[in-house]
């Protein structure tokens, strides 16, 4: 997919479609990591089940939004599996409080990798949650 032309790494042409599909996946997921860590960094007290779902709930407005054709891109099992990550990881300490410099960190590096649309939706989508939160009478 990468060849070394004169001590130099250009994109091979011919794999070029490859490429392409190995980048969407990688995509995704760096957009469902970004999606937990920004809520996160919203709500740092949230308990794990609820940053679960309202990450699985961003990520399915995302995908509408963008045309992400792939259930598991909002599957909660994902996100669980990511908050378990994060708490390996010592994104927490032992009484569940959030580390909170090592997650904006991780969301900065996340976000110089994820387009501006994207970020806005999540955004947006973060703030319409936080609105049914506080007023449920809103329909989402």
């Amino acid at each position: 997919m990468i060849k070394n032309e004169s001590d130099m790494l250009m994109i091979n042409r011919s794999h070029i479609r490859t490429l392409q599909l190995h980048s969407a996946g990688v995509r995704e997921i760096l957009q469902r990591y970004y999606i937990s860590l920004s809520v996160l960094l919203e709500q740092p007290n949230i308990s794990r089940g609820y940053l679960e779902k309202e990450s699985s709930s961003i990520a399915q407005r995302l995908s509408v939004l963008h045309g992400i054709n792939a259930p598991e891109f909002f599957d909660k099992a994902i996100f669980s599996t990511f908050t378990s990550s994060l708490k390996a990881q010592g994104y927490f300490d032992g009484d569940d409080n959030l580390a909170i410099a090592k997650v904006k960190e991780t969301e900065s590096l996340l976000r110089s990798l994820i387009s501006i649309e994207v970020q806005q939706t999540i955004q947006g989508a973060m703030a319409k949650v936080a609105e049914s939160v506080e007023n449920p009478n809103i329909a989402g």
